[in-house]
């Protein structure tokens, strides 16, 4: 049993220090498949979401904004589980509720630096204006203006 953790220890470092050989070969690897084994990868990846959602919740935060489950949780308690601009409560996906607000974690498209937890409305807003600070202001002026 050991010997397996050292194994995993072992390749999850080299993987971190040769992340970009790593996914080179995984393009590679992915562009050779017909298109129906495409079709079977996809439907599994669906099925994992929809059967596993914490498990594919936890990996993403994880891959994507370097966060773990635990400071994700964190952050919707210090932000009483309200989004960060419009004070909307924060839905998760997948929920039961037929809401199609859900959370988002904002973060710095730059530095990748995760700021705060937004609804989706807020986070699109940002986006679509590309987080650009006078874009922002701008709007604010004209809303203001009617």
């Amino acid at each position: 049993m050991q010997e397996k953790r050292d194994r995993n220890a072992y390749m999850r470092d080299w993987n971190a220090k040769n992340r970009e050989k790593v996914r080179t070969q995984k393009n590679a690897k992915y562009a050779a498949l017909s298109p129906e084994e495409k079709t079977v990868i996809a439907q599994k990846q669906r099925l994992n979401f929809q059967y596993k959602p914490e498990v594919t919740k936890k990996c993403m935060l994880k891959r994507v904004y370097g966060l773990s489950i635990e400071e994700y949780n964190q952050k919707k308690l210090d932000q009483d589980n309200k989004c960060a601009i419009c004070s909307r409560e924060l839905i998760e996906r997948g929920s039961k509720r037929n809401v199609p607000v859900y959370c988002c974690v904002d973060h710095n498209h730059t530095t990748g630096q995760v700021r705060d937890l937004l609804c989706s409305n807020c986070n699109g807003a940002l986006g679509l204006l590309n987080e650009d600070v006078v874009r922002l202001t701008k709007a604010i002026a004209y809303l203001e203006k009617f």
